[in-house]
């Protein structure tokens, strides 16, 4: 089975666009998940949502999404405000600035994306901007939202494509 994609939208380069697909470059097949249980039946415990200044228990349909904008005050964000912020921000890969290959510290990188164009516009636009970051030992800075979170990025050329890979916060 091919795999899919887990990310599509836009690489951009100052005016230029290309249509791009991300996919995961690592598997977390191996990966072990434990659930947690009832030490005495054994069953799965479920978490439900509740108030935590008045212990009232909340349906999921009920909760709102808030950004804290001094401590214990929010600014309460509607589903047509968070999803006009998604589309604004999920869809593209701003390319911001380029450094050399051997700038970024590999003590930084995080989670690796293979990156592909995505149908025939994409692909001259993809192997210009892969071919150009080969030969001149450059790799690009930017920005993207996965998973509803802004992530620091580097992007390489990486055999006949590129890989994306999130930076993680210094500390």
């Amino acid at each position: 089975m091919a795999p899919r994609p887990i990310w599509t939208g836009y690489l951009r380069l100052s005016l230029v666009s290309c249509p791009i697909r991300l996919y995961p470059a690592t598997s977390q097949s191996q990966r072990i998940s434990l659930h947690i249980l009832n030490p005495r039946t054994h069953n799965r415990v479920k978490m439900h949502p509740h108030d935590a200044g008045t212990g009232e228990e909340l349906e999921r349909s009920e909760l709102v999404r808030g950004y804290e904008f001094s401590k214990g005050r929010y600014v309460i964000l509607s589903e047509n405000e968070l999803e006009a912020i998604d589309i604004q921000l999920s869809k593209t890969i701003d390319l911001t600035r380029f450094v050399d290959s051997s700038e970024v510290d590999v003590v930084y990188l995080d989670t690796p994306y293979y990156v592909a164009p995505e149908g025939k516009i994409g692909d001259e636009t993809f192997k210009v901007l892969r071919e150009a970051m080969d030969r001149s030992g450059r790799a690009g800075i930017g920005r993207v939202v996965l998973t509803s979170r802004d992530h620091p990025l580097v992007l390489r050329p990486h055999g006949k494509g590129m890989v994306m890979i999130n930076l993680a916060s210094g500390g």
